[in-house]
């Protein structure tokens, strides 16, 4: 395993853990205390979105060219759908 697989590992591995701490906080907290929740869940939220962003660029960087931007072609005989 490269460096780079470990990493992603490591943070899809934070990622899982911080969304099953968070559906827990929810099933403890709703329906009864939502604001405590949308309080409680900030931090954790924001950090699962830098790891988000971490895993795309670790995946787009691992992805090869011609994956990572696909070329978009029209059929030979198509036409746009009449309105």
């Amino acid at each position: 395993m490269n460096k780079t697989e470990a990493v992603l590992t490591q943070a899809l591995e934070q990622l899982e853990r911080m969304s099953e701490a968070l559906a827990t906080l929810r099933h403890e907290l709703l329906p009864g205390q939502p604001n405590k929740l949308a309080i409680l869940a900030e931090g954790p939220l924001e950090d699962m979105r830098r790891l988000q962003g971490e895993i795309e660029r670790l995946t787009a960087k691992s992805r090869p060219v011609h994956l990572a931007q696909p070329e978009l072609k029209r059929p030979r005989n198509w036409r746009a759908p009449s309105v």
